[in-house]
């Protein structure tokens, strides 16, 4: 099995799948999710705030509403998240800020193309995958899960929409390839 990424239109990637079926069928997002969210038309930048709003704003309007929902029932709303009270600040700090997201990156990446093997609709990936995530937060802090389903939707939609042009190249606001910071230090050219 081969898989390859065909552009469906100028900014708009779309990964294909050279095999005969396909889990498609099941999850016909399409028709909901902003087309923005595949667009790397904008500038990396512009593009990178706009997930991080559309991906932060949403959980934590939802995770406040959970807070107040579980405050009003009388439910107990300890243990509802990691507690890192007995490790030092510095190691609470680059677990929640470097190591952990770093890891995630790695396993997104991982699951993405596992997930690719049997759909070649980015939606749908992208949907397969939080619910992923949410699942393997929600094992622990379930309200975690909830919370985190929407970011890593988000996420994955990032990842998919600027997975072709790899680490190496990108390209900026206008179409030029640009090389990426390694390349132009060494003085080597960027092709990829």
């Amino acid at each position: 099995m081969e898989v390859t990424y065909e552009a469906v239109s100028a900014p708009v990637i779309q990964p294909t799948l050279r095999a005969a079926g396909g889990l498609a069928w099941l999850i016909p997002l399409s028709g909901w999710t902003p087309a923005w969210l595949f667009d790397r038309g904008t500038s990396r930048w512009r593009y990178i705030a706009k997930l991080g709003v559309t991906s932060l704003v949403p959980a934590f309007v939802l995770g406040f509403v959970i807070a107040i929902a579980l405050t009003a029932s009388g439910a107990p709303t300890d243990g509802l998240g990691p507690d890192f009270s007995g490790a030092p600040r510095a190691a609470a700090f680059l677990t929640i800020v470097l190591i952990a997201p770093a890891e995630e990156t790695l396993l997104l990446s991982v699951g993405i193309g596992f997930i690719s093997l049997f759909s070649n609709r980015p939606v749908v990936i992208a949907a397969v995958s939080a619910i992923g995530w949410g699942l393997m937060h929600a094992v622990i802090f379930p309200v975690q899960g909830v919370v985190v389903t929407w970011p890593f939707f988000v996420f994955s939609c990032g990842y998919l929409a600027w997975r072709p042009l790899g680490w190496r190249t990108s390209r900026d606001a206008s179409g030029e390839r640009a090389r990426s910071p390694r390349t132009a230090a060494d003085g080597g050219s960027s092709s990829a």
